[in-house]
């Protein structure tokens, strides 16, 4: 089992908006650490993704998985197909509209396949989710300011 971490934040951005940064994968290298590429390899009939390969930059390592989408009511899920040295990556972002803006739940659980003492999966775990809860934000909040000024 690996290490399974979670937490949220609220972004002042439009719900549509927020679902259109969190599944337009070929831009998370320009707001999540790390992610050095991503391609989208399978689409639905709605243009959302369903598999894509990704690239990761694990400061020792590159590593390359792909993962599979799900869609369901306010959840956007992904879970391992396959991948060199990961052997579990799943997670969810679950989107709710507040009075203060989208509230984004992110949960994730992720192992490898390398032996790394247990301390430092959970500490790289714990960072993939501070890193893409803060892009996400701070990318959707640009892109939202932008549009209220033009």
């Amino acid at each position: 089992m690996g290490e399974r971490v979670a937490d949220s934040v609220v972004v002042a951005a439009p719900l549509r908006l927020v679902e259109d940064v969190i599944t337009d994968l070929e831009q998370y290298p320009l707001w999540t650490n790390g992610i050095t590429a991503a391609r989208v390899i399978e689409r639905g009939d709605d243009g959302r993704p369903l598999l894509a390969h990704f690239s990761v930059n694990a400061r020792v390592l590159d590593v390359d998985y792909h993962l599979k989408y799900d869609y369901a009511g306010d959840a956007i899920t992904w879970r391992l197909q396959n991948g060199e040295l990961v052997s579990q990556l799943e997670g969810a972002y679950t989107l709710r509209e507040t009075p203060e803006g989208i509230r984004v739940d992110y949960e994730l659980e992720v192992d490898v396949n390398i032996p790394l003492p247990a301390f430092l999966k959970a500490r790289a775990a714990k960072q993939i989710l501070e890193s893409g809860l803060e892009g996400l934000k701070l990318r959707c909040e640009t892109i939202h300011a932008g549009r209220k000024e033009s």
